[in-house]
């Protein structure tokens, strides 16, 4: 393995900065959203906002 130096040393892991976790906002964002406004499943929809947002 080759020693980190600033020269290959990655400052943005394209898989992770631009994929990840922008679905990973989106997906907690509807979670929220849906806990606010669902009557009948806000206790489901709160822990998959909660989980969501530990993942993150």
């Amino acid at each position: 393995m080759t020693k980190q130096n600033y020269q290959n040393h990655v400052r943005y892991y394209p898989a992770h900065h631009f994929v990840f976790y922008p679905v990973l906002m989106i997906l907690t964002g509807a979670s929220i959203y849906y806990a606010v406004r669902s009557d009948e499943y806000t206790l489901i929809w709160a822990f998959i906002a909660i989980t969501l947002f530990m993942i993150g």
